[in-house]
């Protein structure tokens, strides 16, 4: 079976080109860049989760700790309300699991011109 690289694996390489030397190691320590398959994370279904808030921090960490990160919304660009919750879960889920890539969703096309 021949490996593809990811779009967002790419993406975070060339940061990680540009990056100072404690940036590059952390971006190696990523579980989702060591070179295992699979490589995948969830997209937008912690942010849907996160801003329901849908029980409590503990239940949704375990649930979305399980692949290599998280990507979701955290500003209210296009979904009103998301500020509410999701950075402060965002921030919590990164503190406590630095292994895993967490990403920020931002919509520049479709978004709330008041935003």
């Amino acid at each position: 079976m021949r490996k593809h690289p990811c779009w967002f694996a790419a993406m975070l390489g060339m940061v990680a080109a540009r990056a100072d030397d404690a940036s590059s190691a952390r971006l190696s320590a990523l579980r989702i860049l060591d070179g295992r398959y699979p490589m995948a994370f969830f997209f937008r279904g912690s942010e849907v989760a996160a801003r329901r808030g849908a029980g409590n921090f503990e239940e949704w960490a375990a649930e979305f700790s399980r692949l290599g990160g998280i990507m979701g919304k955290c500003l209210d660009e296009e979904v009103p309300g998301t500020m509410v919750r999701n950075p402060d879960g965002f921030v919590r889920f990164k503190e406590r699991f630095p292994d895993q890539a967490v990403l920020l969703h931002f919509n520049g096309n479709a978004r709330d011109p008041l935003f």
